[in-house]
């Protein structure tokens, strides 16, 4: 059976390390559209942070963004379904990061707040090389105002910690909490409802259009993509995948430095993935 429908994450997947999007990437995605494949991003970006590749291939209609919290016509600009973390666990989650040396981000409305004095220490975190998606960003005083102030739920929460051990002190504080927790890629945290995985929401869109799984590849590299992974009909890991990831995947492609999710799309194209799923 054909691959009709592709997921594609965006960090570590579609752009490289300097958080670009190649030519032949872009050029490989838009030739997949052009030839019937419906191309969707599936990641855990929200609209903001996503805009850069949504520029570069127009072609795609159907983002799948903060980890399966929301699905969304880009080309309409309308949300089709929110799994949203209510606002009183919400609270509870970033009661508990404040204790350690973290820089958080509050994804809701399709902004993503960042606390002014966390973000100012930006490069303890992160690579200079992401800058850039920090740029789209806003900035708030104080996030447990923002959230106090705030009446509905959030998409997610996403922590990135100065070290391991806080990390995983902090993992055993929210694991007993209604959410989902997933990881991608940094020593970092991933809080959602608990029915948003990129897996669900993958099925979900499939549905939406009469797609079988066994007519969709997933592409990607961190531990937020295995859910999808396995629920598509071909599961690629980039190279540059955590080994488990690589496990899990029925394909291995190169890594995001030497274009995998180009060198996918062409194979996907010659129907080299045709019956696998």
């Amino acid at each position: 059976m054909a691959i009709r429908l592709l997921s594609v994450d965006v960090d570590g997947t579609i752009t490289n390390g300097r958080n670009q999007v190649t030519q032949a990437t872009a050029d490989a995605l838009r030739r997949a559209a052009a030839a019937g494949v419906i191309v969707t991003l599936n990641t855990g970006r929200n609209l903001c942070e996503s805009q850069m590749v949504l520029d570069r291939v127009p072609e795609i209609r159907y983002l799948m963004g903060c980890t399966g919290a929301f699905l969304m016509d880009v080309q309409q600009h309308e949300r089709l379904s929110n799994h949203t973390l209510d606002i009183v666990t919400a609270r509870q989650v970033n009661a508990i990061f404040r204790k350690y040396d973290t820089l958080i981000g509050i994804f809701y409305d399709d902004l993503v707040c960042n606390q002014a004095d966390e973000i100012g220490q930006f490069t303890r975190f992160y690579p200079a090389e992401m800058k850039s998606v920090f740029d789209t960003h806003t900035v708030v005083p104080s996030l447990t105002a923002t959230l106090a102030a705030r009446e509905g739920g959030v998409d997610k929460f996403y922590v990135v910690f100065a070290d391991a051990a806080a990390q995983q002190a902090a993992l055993r504080e929210i694991e007993p909490l209604p959410v989902f927790v997933t990881s991608a890629g940094f020593i970092d945290i991933e809080v959602m409802a608990q029915d948003a995985n990129k897996g669900a929401i993958l099925l979900e869109l499939a549905e939406r259009l009469h797609i079988r799984p066994e007519e969709i590849l997933a592409i990607g590299d961190s531990e937020n993509d295995v859910a999808m992974l396995q629920t598509a009909g071909v599961g690629v890991a980039m190279g540059n995948a955590k080994e488990h990831v690589r496990e899990i995947a029925d394909v291995v492609a190169p890594d995001n430095e030497h274009d995998g999710v180009a060198w996918t799309v062409e194979r996907v194209l010659r129907g080299d993935f045709d019956g696998i799923g």
